[in-house]
């Protein structure tokens, strides 16, 4: 698996339908209109967020042919030592581990990152196969909060090693 950044001009390209700035041998046909999308909600959270590298949304290419299975990223930059990532596999490919891989790369990213003591995220109430995931790499449930979009959702952390 790798990481494809969503920079902000990246993310307005694909928005638009303009599949040029995909990396040369990625296939993005059987997900096209996911990626549309998904760069287009980048788009807008950039602008809400005002979100920089490395914190940023990313496609997640898997191996073998490459091909566009998923995007993950940060929900925005670190804060007080803490960031939060999210992650969706597109439905063709879900069930193969690409939610568990797309997780393990941003993982490593924000161990690149100092600053990072303290990764965060959210799924909601018994999604087995999100909590898997999170469990996985070490995640722990801290309880239940309320979203105001979502209602209530799980709130998972993972202590980074200094």
């Amino acid at each position: 698996m790798r990481l494809f950044p969503l920079s902000p001009v990246v993310a307005a390209t694909l928005a638009r339908g303009d599949l040029s700035v995909v990396p040369p041998g990625v296939d993005v046909t059987r997900v096209v209109d996911l990626v549309r999308a998904m760069a287009g909600a980048h788009r807008k959270m950039y602008q809400v967020t005002g979100a920089t590298a490395p914190w940023l949304g990313h496609l997640a290419i898997a191996p073998d042919p490459e091909r566009v299975v998923g995007v993950c990223g940060f929900k925005g930059s670190c804060r007080d030592g803490a960031a939060e990532i999210a992650y969706f596999t597109f439905p063709p490919f879900e069930g193969r581990g690409h939610a568990v891989a797309m997780t393990g790369c941003l993982i490593h990213l924000a161990r690149a990152h100092a600053e990072v003591q303290e990764l965060r995220a959210h799924t909601l109430p018994h999604s087995t196969r999100a909590a898997r995931v999170l469990e996985h790499h070490g995640f722990e449930r801290l309880g239940t909060v309320e979203d105001s979009e979502d209602g209530h959702i799980w709130r998972w952390r993972l202590t980074l090693a200094p």
